[in-house]
């Protein structure tokens, strides 16, 4: 049975929240509390499952408390109580998995209740460590990673220079690159001669770490041109053919989910490569389109927690993407889920005014007004 912690100064709030649980929910107190201290002291101890925390109190705000219980109970989950509407964004910065106004309703218990249950499932349902490929693997959303056959350790190479020509080699799509080409993109500040010898340089150390951690992937050269071969399995080979299929319509959901999963961030992220640029954009733009697309056939579906998960992405990977914010909107008004819509709308409005100078669509503010005037 899950187990759950309660912080609140005021006992009869303690004693209110505590009948809520029991009532409409499975989850088991372990302990209640009036003093933060004395729930601090104790929750390591307890290890509750999730904690309920009133944010008002004298002794320490239930958000500094959590804080400080974050690092003691990992994995538990934090449920801010209070009747104080404006901690809400404050609260959620700290990851509350919800956020409930006094007097606690059941709705709102029961909402909580089941937003729990989900984020267990999922835990409960992430698969168990695969064993290493026997492949040379390589990783270009989020960042930029080499590993060799059965390694958990990346490539390390001699120089971010060879690195780089790695990089660029990979992102060509396996054609065969002019070196004058890769001298101008990798070295657009010397000479030709001094450029020249930089990429002869860098690609016999390119081959050699290529060779050290048993790579199977091979550098040729021919005729003044480059290309690498040999890469199988390459995430971006797979996302770029897979998403275009978008626009046939001959992309099935199993394959949209799969092409979701692979982006996990922009294309070489945190690598500074000003000729990735306009193809990182370039992907950027797909995946939006690939994420508003895949939340439309979970919402076709009745599935709607899972289009919340899939527009919850877009946004993190785009924070100006509009329309993915609108739909996000939407999706959590079709769930009367006011905590999260009034966060998220929060975040859209300031986006659109600060970034971007716009003001919210009227259809927008005019669900932002239903869900306020809903719970009054």
């Amino acid at each position: 049975m899950r187990t759950a912690l309660l912080v609140d100064d005021e006992s009869p709030a303690l004693h209110l929240l505590a009948q809520m649980i029991q009532d409409h929910t499975e989850l088991q107190v372990v302990g209640a509390f009036t003093k933060p201290s004395e729930a601090l002291q104790e929750a390591k101890r307890l290890r509750p499952d999730v904690v309920f925390l009133d944010i008002e109190m004298p002794q320490m705000s239930g958000i500094e408390l959590a804080g400080e219980l974050q690092a003691a109970l990992p994995q538990a989950e934090f449920v801010f109580v209070t009747a104080y509407k404006e901690y809400a964004l404050e609260a959620f910065g700290v990851s509350a998995l919800d956020y409930l106004l006094k007097p606690v309703s059941a709705a709102q218990m029961g909402r909580c209740w089941e937003r729990l249950q989900r984020r267990l499932k999922a835990e409960a349902e992430e698969p168990a460590e695969e064993p290493l490929p026997a492949s040379a693997r390589l990783v270009v959303f989020g960042g930029f990673e080499l590993y060799g056959p059965k390694r958990s350790t990346p490539v390390r190479f001699s120089t971010a220079k060879v690195e780089e020509l790695l990089a660029f080699l990979v992102t060509s799509g396996g054609h065969s690159i002019s070196k004058w080409d890769i001298c101008e993109k990798l070295w657009p500040e010397s000479g030709p001669d001094r450029a020249e010898q930089n990429l002869y340089t860098a690609v016999y150390r390119l081959k050699k770490s290529l060779q050290e951690y048993n790579v199977e992937y091979r550098l040729e050269s021919q005729r003044g041109t480059y290309r690498l071969i040999g890469i199988k399995d390459c995430e971006l080979d797979e996302f770029e053919r897979t998403v275009e299929e978008i626009d046939s319509g001959k992309m099935s959901l199993e394959d949209a989910e799969r092409s979701f999963a692979l982006y996990r961030g922009p294309l070489l992220h945190g690598k500074d490569y000003s000729w990735s640029q306009a193809q990182q954009e370039r992907l950027q733009r797909k995946f939006s389109r690939l994420a508003q697309q895949l939340a439309c056939a979970y919402l076709e579906k009745g599935a709607l927690s899972r289009a919340v998960d899939t527009l919850l992405k877009a946004v993190e990977q785009d924070p100006l993407d509009e329309d993915a914010y609108v739909l996000l909107l939407e999706t959590y008004a079709a769930l009367h889920d006011r905590s999260s819509f009034l966060f998220w709308y929060e975040k859209y409005r300031t986006m659109l005014e600060e970034e971007l100078g716009l003001k919210v669509k009227p259809r927008i503010r005019e669900l932002r007004d239903a869900m306020v005037s809903a719970h009054n």
